[in-house]
């Protein structure tokens, strides 16, 4: 998999580029179940990168367990600079006006980043 030169690597164009190699490889129902969608959202997503916010994160999940699936350690085919943006944003993300919504937001990262309950 290769990364164009002006794409984001978490963009949804190269996210529309890892299912559609998986999809050559094998079929649309069946990349469409393995990740968790209908086959007809797949096949709209792939031809216009636009879905629902819950069906673009399934899909960026699904596209970070491709980019790692080789590799014992994940953070070593992630670029570092990618990396520290996505610590960035993360961290920006969860800074809030109010130690509530902070705490909500920390709660989040855990549960949807990190898999902890």
């Amino acid at each position: 998999m290769s990364n164009p030169r002006g794409v984001k690597a978490y963009g949804i164009a190269a996210i529309r580029a890892i299912v559609a190699e998986r999809v050559a490889a094998s079929s649309l129902r069946e990349v469409a179940k393995d990740i968790g969608m209908s086959h007809s959202g797949l096949r709209s997503f792939l031809k216009t990168g636009s879905k629902p916010q819950d069906s673009k994160l399934k899909l960026l999940k699904e596209y970070v367990q491709r980019l790692s699936m080789d590799i014992e350690d994940p953070a070593e085919k992630i670029d570092p600079a990618e990396l520290e943006s996505a610590k960035l944003l993360l961290a920006r993300y969860v800074m809030a006006p109010t130690p509530s919504v902070r705490e909500r937001r920390v709660e989040e990262v855990k549960r949807d980043v990190i898999g902890e309950e």
